[in-house]
């Protein structure tokens, strides 16, 4: 089972709770929107400090 971690961000004037799932078979940054909510997908090997740039970069789609 993959770890995650729950966290907020501010986008777009609306407060985000997203899930951070770290997974050693991913290659890129991927963010999912679904029923569970917003699931960031981040390769173990890449540094976390550019996840909230990659939330604000695809705010407006999120938040749609």
């Amino acid at each position: 089972m993959k770890s995650s971690t729950r966290h907020r961000i501010r986008i777009v004037g609306r407060t985000i709770d997203y899930r951070l799932v770290r997974s050693k078979a991913a290659r890129k940054l991927r963010v999912r929107v679904g029923p569970g909510g917003v699931e960031v997908v981040q390769p173990i090997a890449r540094n976390g400090e550019d996840v909230p740039e990659f939330l604000v970069s695809n705010g407006c789609w999120i938040v749609e």
